[in-house]
């Protein structure tokens, strides 16, 4: 039996659309209450985000007047009810409840939740990031046929690879002082090639230097572009004179 209406999904609708969240990603259920929401197997509509599956639950178990045992600060509640709200993430802790809270108190609760998938949605797995920088650059470097340096031709295709890699850079809105200092990791490793680096070792160099360059959360898009252009430096025979 559902413990909201039909209104009240619509009025819960508005605040996801108010979240700017795609209404297509939730969906409705019904699960059993866990254990940690204070009581136990009770049916409760449930809204949950596909993507994150993340989840806030309601059901109203008269729940009248233990409103102290909501865990969500940034909610004041003026306005007790039987209703109890429990999602998944919470605003400061793994898990939020909202208790003994009457229906408009219900969705200033859902508000905080969406903000809280929101935020978690639209966060880049920086985790996930440095793992496939480190395949990219694996893969590339396993199939370099030698560690010779750079012959005068291959001097000035590297010259054309980081020029290409600042005009890319230049679309990723860098702030100034990052732009100033993937300009200074540029000329470095162009002096690098020049050096009689080896070629291995060069691009090695190179993909850590632009790396240190650029904020984390841009440093997957630096290495595509870097793989794009410099992949010839390990992945082709030395061009002759």
């Amino acid at each position: 039996m559902a413990t909201i209406s039909k209104t009240q999904r619509n009025d819960v609708l508005a605040r996801v659309m108010a979240s700017r969240l795609d209404p297509r990603d939730f969906v409705w259920v019904e699960r059993k209450t866990p254990e940690w929401t204070g009581w136990n197997g009770y049916t409760a509509d449930t809204l949950v985000h596909k993507p994150t599956s993340y989840h806030s639950m309601f059901f109203a178990p008269d729940a009248l007047g233990l409103s102290y045992l909501s865990n969500v600060p940034e909610l004041v509640l003026t306005q007790p009810g039987e209703y109890v709200v429990a999602f998944e993430p919470g605003t400061t802790s793994p898990r939020g409840k909202v208790v003994g809270v009457a229906w408009p108190n219900v969705l200033e609760a859902v508000a905080l939740w969406l903000a809280c998938v929101k935020r978690e949605d639209d966060a880049p797995d920086l985790w996930a990031q440095m793992e496939q920088q480190r395949r990219w650059i694996g893969d590339v470097v396993e199939h370099a046929p030698d560690n010779a340096p750079f012959g005068p031709i291959e001097l000035a295709r590297v010259a054309d690879g980081l020029k290409e890699i600042r005009t890319a850079a230049q679309a990723l809105q860098l702030k100034a002082a990052e732009m100033e200092r993937l300009e200074a990791g540029l000329v470095y490793v162009q002096q690098a090639a020049e050096r009689k680096l080896g070629r291995k070792d060069w691009f090695l160099l190179a993909s850590a230097v632009l790396m240190w360059a650029v904020p984390p959360d841009r440093a997957v898009q630096i290495v595509q572009i870097a793989v794009h252009a410099l992949q010839w430096v390990v992945q082709t025979q030395r061009l002759l004179p």
